[in-house]
């Protein structure tokens, strides 16, 4: 009988359960004795501990994959993953005396195993919507973009030349200032401190010296506002250097690098990612001994979205589109030459909106995806137990578990462009360039400065 070739099969859905080996994360007993007689003994063992790992998966099994793929086939399908992980950290035991009554509760192995350890809950804080729609935006805006933007190349050139040439300047005003300054502070007090270091006896000469250097400290004030004006090239050389320096050498990079040794493939892929993360801690009290006291934890929740997104697209093999000289490349152009229209661009993804908008205009789509992972990690702490009285903590516990939450979903429908705002909570991963340059022009704008030069 003749056998069916596999790709001519149609895909279908499957189901996979992966359960790790159950790790033993701790065994305990907790137990009571009246040493003076024995006459009270009580044992409650709770045994080894186990918490396993576990991991469902759902996804399409294609057959003949490789044929497909290697006949010029696309394959793009759905996907998703729940997974549970444990940590494998160990705590202590504790131990509680009653003096007086020769009393003792003794906790021989892991706390966790008394206290407990949840699964932890979604937060739920962070939009999910939102950071599709910045990922997906940033993926369309990188199809068949240019890697040299010519017109915004010519139409800043000469703002970049002035860039650079104005923290020279404000450096040449600081080093004439110091000069000037040296030259008055000479022939104002210099005759006065020679006369001084030629006093004899070193009691004398030391006094004479300590009032001339309270006359100059009453005398000379310091000014801050000049200060301030002479270090003014400080800011200056921050932005010379984020907008003017690093950008030239892009374009230059692309220009003579860049652009020729770039490998021509009709099919290219573009790739767009964004994130967020937000995180909190809360002190709790849980499981008493009977009268004995409460353990005491701290709870340390986070949680992480990533969102990866591509389009897979067919565009033509001409270098010169690589320039930024295309009729579709102009929006975008125009939007970078607006004045402090990279400000707006931290807040708001609106010049990859305006790309993304140009995207069928450029090329052919042929497949996306959206692939969203969202992440929650509970850390419990032990740290201590509180004993009451008359009870007395002679051993405390410690110890720290962790568990892991994890859902991960593919998605294979299709999407466009869409305005979004850019992450909420995770500040720190921002590019350290837009909190400079934000600092640099607020220092500028407080001391006054004239800024027609960075617009």
């Amino acid at each position: 009988m003749k056998q069916k070739n596999p790709s001519s099969l149609p895909p279908r859905q499957r189901f996979r359960t992966r359960a790790e080996s159950p790790g033993k994360i701790g065994s305990t007993e907790l137990r009571m004795w009246k040493t003076s007689s024995g006459e009270t003994r009580a044992y409650s063992s709770h045994g080894p501990w186990y918490k396993p790992s576990k991991t469902d998966m759902t996804d399409v099994v294609t057959p003949g994959y490789a044929q497909r793929v290697a006949a010029g086939g696309i394959v793009n399908n759905a996907m998703s993953k729940v997974s549970v992980l444990y940590g494998t950290s160990f705590g202590t035991g504790m131990s509680l005396t009653k003096p007086g009554y020769d009393l003792s509760w003794e906790s021989t192995g892991d706390i966790f195993a008394h206290i407990g350890f949840p699964e932890p809950p979604f937060l739920d804080k962070i939009s999910h919507d939102n950071l599709v729609r910045l990922a997906q935006t940033s993926a369309l805006a990188g199809v068949a973009r240019p890697e040299l933007q010519s017109l915004v190349a010519l139409g800043e050139l000469n703002k970049t030349l002035t860039m650079i040439l104005s923290p020279l300047r404000g450096l040449q005003k600081v080093l004439a200032k110091a000069a000037s300054d040296y030259q008055r502070d000479l022939a104002v007090y210099g005759n006065r401190l020679n006369r001084i270091m030629k006093t004899k006896g070193h009691t004398r000469r030391a006094k004479a010296l300590g009032e001339f250097k309270r006359y100059v400290k009453d005398v000379k004030k310091p000014d801050s506002r000049g200060l301030a004006q002479r270090l003014e090239f400080i800011p200056d050389m921050v932005l010379c250097y984020n907008l003017g320096w690093k950008p030239l050498m892009m374009d230059l990079k692309a220009l003579l690098s860049t652009i020729p040794e770039k490998e021509m493939h009709e099919r290219r892929t573009s790739r767009g990612k964004a994130s967020d993360s937000y995180s909190y801690s809360l002190p709790k009290t849980g499981l008493g001994f009977g009268e004995q006291g409460v353990v005491e934890w701290t709870d340390t929740i986070t949680e992480i979205v990533t969102v990866r997104a591509g389009v897979l697209y067919q565009s033509s093999l001409k270098p010169q589109d690589d320039f930024g000289l295309r009729a579709s490349d102009m929006p975008g152009s125009a939007w970078e030459l607006i004045p402090f229209s990279f400000l707006m661009d931290y807040v708001l993804n609106v010049g990859d909106y305006i790309e993304a908008l140009m995207a069928p205009a450029r090329a052919n789509m042929l497949a996306s995806f959206t692939v969203t992972s969202a992440e929650v990690i509970l850390k419990r702490e032990v740290k201590g137990i509180v004993a009451s009285a008359p009870w007395v903590a002679v051993k405390q516990p410690t110890g720290s578990m962790t568990c892991t939450r994890k859902l991960v979903y593919r998605d294979v429908s299709g999407f466009t462009a869409n305005i979004a705002h850019k992450a909420t909570y995770d500040w720190a991963n921002r590019p350290r360039a837009q909190l400079q340059n934000v600092l640099s022009l607020l220092t500028n704008l407080l001391s006054g400065i004239n800024n027609h030069k960075y617009r």
